[in-house]
């Protein structure tokens, strides 16, 4: 969040700048495309803060009724592996709303649920978010891979866990 806010404080700067006089846009020699140019960051950034919130928000709900409906007494262990570049990069993987590890090429992550449902993702993925279901006390292997097929897909179950819809993931942790 602080990015975020860091940003519009940037294109508050750009447009004080260019209503000044006394900063022009580089290149143009401008000061009024550099207020041009701070208008539409300060656009994009309020849109990247509250698109932030409501994945918060989302995330925290998704949480609650996990907590509430759909906790399991002893934890289920969940395998990601990945094997496809950049292989430098290692992608920050979220289980839950929480970030459980990065995951490097060539690599495997193991995680530990106590929730039947459960969601995965990666920020940095399109189409990022993945729902599945395991059976109590025992074991999954998920993998990330490059995204496949018309939906994009990044995750795939290799064993011991069920891809469900976002609907049902919310309706069944609601009413489970």
């Amino acid at each position: 969040m602080g990015g975020h806010i860091f940003g519009i404080i940037i294109s508050l700067g750009l447009i004080f700048g260019g209503l000044s006089g006394q900063f022009v846009l580089r290149g143009t020699n401008s000061s009024t495309a550099l207020v041009i140019f701070g208008v539409g960051f300060l656009i994009y950034d309020i849109f990247r803060l509250i698109s932030y919130q409501k994945i918060k928000a989302e995330e925290k709900e998704i949480l609650e009724n996990l907590k509430k409906k759909c906790s399991f007494e002893s934890p289920c262990n969940i395998t990601l592996t990945r094997d496809f570049s950049p292989p430098i990069m290692g992608f920050p993987i979220f289980l839950n709303g929480i970030q459980v590890g990065k995951l490097k090429n060539k690599s495997t992550l193991s995680i530990i649920t106590n929730y039947k449902k459960n969601i995965i993702y990666s920020p940095f993925l399109p189409n990022n978010k993945f729902f599945f279901e395991v059976e109590e006390g025992k074991g999954a292997q998920l993998h990330l891979t490059k995204p496949k097929g018309k939906e994009k897909k990044c995750f795939e179950i290799i064993s011991g866990a069920k891809e469900i819809s976002k609907e049902d993931f919310m309706k069944n942790s609601v009413e489970a």
